[in-house]
């Protein structure tokens, strides 16, 4: 997840629970956040849980009280007290294109319910 993406990120509201395997020991913990944008390749969720770079995350991803995916990520990177970068593991090329198809199509939607501009627009990063 750094500045140079090979993918677009969408801003998105919606809710993540992980189940993260932390790196140094076998303890599971779960954890709450707030999904603040996603692509083909990962996602940022805003939490205040410590979470540590290089846990591996068991995601349960929702937009819109739907369920958009639950989908294996490695940490790559933490802001403590702020949030985390996730990128996804695929098992297959297919669920790839499913994620991102489901976030494009949300996108779509979004955007015409929202004549008036919404929240929800690409990250001008991606540019």
């Amino acid at each position: 997840m750094t500045e140079d993406r090979r993918s677009t990120r969408y801003e998105v509201e919606g809710d993540v629970c992980l189940r993260v395997l932390f790196t140094r020991s076998n303890d599971l913990k779960e954890v709450r956040g707030r999904l603040v944008n996603a692509g083909p390749g990962g996602l940022f969720i805003e939490t205040a849980d410590a979470i540590e770079p290089g846990a591996l995350a068991d995601l349960d991803l929702q937009l819109d009280g739907e369920r958009l995916a639950n989908t294996l990520g490695l940490v790559r990177w933490v802001k403590p007290g702020e949030g985390a970068g996730i990128e996804f593991f695929y098992g297959t090329d297919e669920e790839k294109a499913a994620i991102e198809g489901y976030l494009v199509g949300w996108v779509h939607r979004r955007r015409e319910g929202r004549a008036a501009g919404g929240a929800l627009r690409s990250d001008p990063r991606d540019s």
